[in-house]
C-alpha cells in the first residue's frame, strides 16, 4: 500500500517508474544498513533527480557520481574524522553508536541524512540536515517521503537553511539526465 506523502510526490513530479529498478539489497549490503522502504520506493517510482530545484536525492548506482548512496557510508567516516579534529561539531542528539547515511544534498552545501542505529526500524530513522559550515544541525523526526512533501505543501516545522533563496515549489521535480 502507497503512502499519500509518496503517491503526493508522484502526482507533483509526474513521475515514471524506473525500467530496471536499483539493486536494494546490494546497497543494503554495502552501506551495513536498512534502507527506508519509502525512499526506495520514491526512487523505483522515478523520483531520483532535483526536488524544488535545490534537493539533489542519491540512488545507489555509481553512474550518479557525487548523487551516488553507495558513497554515504564513506562521508559519516569524514565526519567523523572533522569532529574528532574540531573542525565541525556533531549533532548535539545524535545518538550513541548511530552513523550518519547521506540521501540528498543541495548546491549550497547543505547534506541530508538519516541517523541510523541497528536497534531501530528505518521507518524510524531521524532526518538530519547539516550546514555546510559543519556547526549547525536540524533535526526532522520523520519519513522521507513526508519531509519531501511537506516541503511540497509549505508546511515543514522547521525551514530550511536555504530553503527561502532557493527552494522553487513551483519546480518539484527534474530528473537526472546523462550524456
Amino acid at each position: 500500500m502507497m503512502n499519500t506523502d509518496l503517491e503526493q510526490l508522484i502526482s507533483a513530479g509526474n513521475l515514471e517508474p524506473l525500467q530496471d529498478p536499483f539493486d536494494w539489497g546490494r546497497a543494503e549490503r554495502e552501506l551495513q544498513t536498512r534502507i527506508p522502504r519509502d525512499f526506495r520506493d520514491l526512487i523505483d517510482a522515478g523520483g531520483i533527480g532535483v526536488w524544488f530545484n535545490h534537493i539533489g536525492l542519491y540512488a545507489p548506482d555509481t553512474r550518479y557520481q557525487n548523487q551516488n548512496l553507495l558513497r554515504s557510508a564513506g562521508r559519516f567516516g569524514d565526519l567523523e574524522q572533522f569532529w574528532e579534529d574540531g573542525d565541525e561539531v556533531p549533532p548535539p542528539d545524535l545518538a550513541d553508536g548511530a552513523r550518519l547515511i547521506a540521501w540528498a544534498d543541495t548546491p549550497v552545501g547543505e547534506v541530508l541524512y538519516w541517523e541510523v542505529q541497528d536497534s531501530t526500524p528505518p521507518e524510524k530513522y531521524p532526518i538530519y540536515l547539516g550546514h555546510p559550515d559543519g556547526e549547525e544541525w536540524r533535526r526532522f523526526d520523520m519519513q522521507t517521503t513526508e519531509f519531501l512533501a511537506a516541503i511540497a505543501r509549505g508546511d515543514l516545522p522547521s525551514p530550511l537553511f536555504s530553503e527561502d533563496a532557493y527552494l522553487h515549489l513551483d519546480e518539484p521535480f527534474q530528473p537526472y539526465t546523462f550524456v
